[in-house]
């Protein structure tokens, strides 16, 4: 039996939680990460379809395979646009990373939201030169998509405090006829 104070109490909690936070998580289908890419100029891209991806996969193999090789720039992964859409970041001419890490990636009432955070390591007095992207296969949808990443500097991350999460980039809803 439910009293007046438990049945309060319930109320309480629903009254305190936050409105119209309903987001839910999201997994990436497939998530491919490096520090080659062809391409060296910051750039963010959301990709629905083939015709979109195939120029921008063979900048980002240029000048990177032997020809005749299974990774030729000529052979684009197949990605099946009509259930999936590519979100590539390219972080252009850089030093000391292996690649970007999909830390989360959630779904609210109005958008999606994808964290990122950068794999760096530390040299010697000489750096690496290097070119970060990420790949990132998501379920298509046509609200607005966030890109964040964390914002602390390096000496906070050595302590620890939480990430602090900044927008870099925002792609626009997509159009419902596409």
């Amino acid at each position: 039996m439910i009293t007046p104070r438990i049945a309060l109490g319930l109320l309480g909690l629903v009254l305190l939680s936050p409105a119209g936070d309903h987001s839910k998580e999201l997994h990436p289908i497939v998530v491919l990460t490096g520090s080659a890419s062809g391409i060296e100029k910051p750039e963010n891209l959301r990709l629905t379809s083939q015709d979109e991806w195939e120029p921008v996969w063979k900048r980002h193999r240029a000048n990177q395979t032997k020809p005749g090789t299974v990774f030729d720039s000529e052979q684009t992964p197949v990605i099946d646009f009509a259930n999936y859409m590519l979100i590539a970041v390219f972080l252009g001419a850089t030093w000391n990373m292996e690649g970007i890490k999909v830390v989360d990636a959630t779904d609210s009432e109005s958008e999606t939201t994808i964290r990122l955070d950068l794999l760096t390591y530390q040299t010697g007095p000489s750096g690496d030169r290097v070119s970060p992207y990420v790949f990132i296969v998501m379920p298509l949808s046509r609200k607005p998509i966030v890109l964040q990443r964390d914002a602390r500097t390096l000496p906070q991350r050595a302590v620890g405090p939480p990430p602090i999460w900044e927008e870099f980039h925002r792609f626009d809803a997509l159009p419902e006829s596409r």
